[in-house]
């Protein structure tokens, strides 16, 4: 995996290590996604849980070519997953952040 983001949850006693992938579908790359494994010792894992993907219209007609860098924070009760998103056109413009909120970084897990 590249570009982990390991989040130590002190409520949970949980790590969270997150990073991104594609969910096959029927197009040829597959959805970008974002995937989390959990652990309670840093040694053995359980995963990966898909925690996001994105919908097929998701930034209106843009076509999303890759989720890069994801990073997940616990900030106040809530867990946050921030992102970059890739256009297929336009590279110039590397993105913006996404940012999604969820009551469990593992999707509910």
């Amino acid at each position: 995996m590249r570009d982990v983001c390991i989040l130590a949850d002190e409520t949970s006693k949980t790590y969270y290590a997150v990073s991104s992938t594609f969910v096959p579908t029927t197009e040829a790359r597959g959805r970008p996604a974002v995937r989390a494994y959990t652990s309670k010792d840093l040694i053995t894992w359980e995963g990966p849980y898909i925690i996001f993907q994105t919908p097929p219209d998701f930034w209106g007609g843009v076509n999303i070519r890759g989720i890069w860098a994801p990073e997940l924070h616990a900030y106040k009760g809530k867990y946050y997953l921030f992102a970059e998103r890739a256009r297929l056109f336009e590279l110039e413009d590397n993105g913006e952040t996404l940012r999604i909120k969820a009551p469990f970084p593992s999707g509910g897990r």
